[in-house]
């Protein structure tokens, strides 16, 4: 330990035994999460050290609200299940926060400023960051949204999307449609546009075609217009 010969020391040593116990940030790993808040219990992984030089441990965090990326009372987000192990960085208020942690948001301006030794004050959990020890490379371009497998790229000019897809609700595309593979459709189809078929096996229909109003016309000779040679009997090929 240092030795006091002056005020000023007195005073540094204080200050800094003081300040040991007020945080602003800690690195921390995620040891229990609630989806359901959401929050999670979290353990520090740095630890204090006291005036003698003993390294003392910071007590485990509780019921730390878990940041989500939010606006409109949480009805526009982006949400991200952060798992037990994870780690995050636990962001701490300077003020006591027991009073916005626990009371209705019309009441939430009553918290207080009150600082007690040693007494950590948990606002919120930032997930997740990485380290040269512990890297994770990121897409140097553009932005991407990947659980797993699946994976988004918005580029500058369009928007990729690697894995399966499906969507409960109504498309609309304004544009062209070009489909590599096949397309299966439970629902019907409905164009006003016309259908247009070249290449590959040609159409394929299994169950019937109603037409209305329309014609069939397989070279230039119509289902419902063309005519044969023959007055009584159909024998001959259909022409024009």
């Amino acid at each position: 330990m240092s030795t006091i010969t002056t005020f000023s020391d007195a005073l540094r040593l204080f200050v800094e035994d003081y300040m040991r116990g007020v945080y602003s940030i800690l690195p921390a790993k995620v040891i229990a999460v609630d989806y359901s808040v959401p929050s999670v219990d979290v353990k520090p992984i740095v630890y204090n050290v006291n005036a003698a030089g003993d390294s003392i441990p910071i007590a485990d965090v509780l019921d730390v609200p878990l940041f989500v990326f939010s606006a409109d009372s949480g009805n526009l987000q982006i949400s991200m299940p952060v798992k037990v192990g994870d780690r995050v960085a636990l962001l701490c208020s300077d003020s006591d926060t027991t009073s916005v942690m626990t009371t209705a948001k019309e009441q939430e301006e009553k918290a207080v400023r009150f600082i007690e030794t040693n007494k950590l004050y948990p606002l919120c959990a930032l997930p997740s960051f990485f380290t040269p020890a512990q890297p994770h490379t990121i897409d140097s371009e553009n932005i991407v949204i990947n659980n797993h497998d699946i994976k988004i790229t918005v580029k500058s000019d369009k928007v990729v999307v690697d894995g399966d897809m499906e969507i409960n609700g109504n498309v609309k595309l304004n544009g062209s449609q070009a489909t590599t593979g096949s397309s299966t459709t439970q629902g019907k189809i409905t164009g006003q546009a016309g259908l247009a078929v070249s290449g590959g096996s040609g159409v394929e229909c299994s169950g019937d075609m109603n037409i209305t109003g329309g014609n069939v016309v397989a070279d230039g000779i119509g289902l419902k217009t063309h005519r044969h040679n023959e007055t009584n009997t159909i024998t001959s090929t259909p022409i024009a």
